[in-house]
């Protein structure tokens, strides 16, 4: 009998290295994605909660001016003071952490109001939501002066209509300035 010997051929050092350059380029591609993804995966947490918050703001605002429009939107002399008619400004300086907030406001548990220099008198409330973000709410109103009636524009005086503006910064634990901000309206009329 004869016996066939084969031959087994290994890899050469230059299949090795080719191979190894190969695997690193790929791996280099998934992780430069991984950084986006991350801070899109953040925007996404803000936005939702950006946009719950508004939504729950603005909802609470339009019912309790259809209860009595005089105490939160106004008369035709004027617009009343409660929410404010011009959004607070808010330097880096009185910011408050999220740790300094006083306790929730209403039933959801995630809407705060401040108990130092920035309180809900100024239209200021603090957002948190989960244990991965918090922000801040600003919120006015102004007077529809904009309305188009035809080719016209005509003001509404305030015992007919009004503007809630909100704006929602976050993460509150960045200087104002550098915060990302969604800004939200709702006109009412009577």
């Amino acid at each position: 009998m004869f016996r066939v010997v084969r031959k087994v051929k290994a890899f050469n050092l230059v299949e090795v290295v080719i191979a190894m350059a190969v695997i690193a380029f790929g791996a280099a591609a998934v992780m430069a994605m991984l950084q986006p993804s991350a801070v899109a995966a953040r925007d996404s947490v803000g936005d939702n909660y950006s946009a719950d918050a508004a939504s729950q703001f603005l909802s609470y605002f339009e019912i309790e001016a259809r209860k009595s429009w005089t105490s939160v939107v106004g008369t035709s002399a004027g617009l009343s003071s409660s929410p404010p008619t011009q959004p607070a400004s808010i330097s880096d300086s009185s910011v408050e952490k999220p740790g300094d907030w006083a306790t929730p406001v209403g039933a959801s548990g995630n809407i705060f109001s401040s108990g130092g220099t920035l309180n809900a008198s100024k239209g200021i409330y603090g957002l948190k939501g989960g244990s991965d973000f918090s922000g801040q709410i600003k919120i006015w109103k102004m007077k529809i002066d904009d309305l188009r009636v035809g080719n016209v524009n005509v003001g509404l005086p305030a015992d007919k209509g009004v503007r809630f503006c909100i704006e929602i910064s976050y993460p509150a634990t960045k200087p104002y300035k550098i915060r990302d901000r969604r800004y939200f309206t709702l006109e009412i009329f009577k």
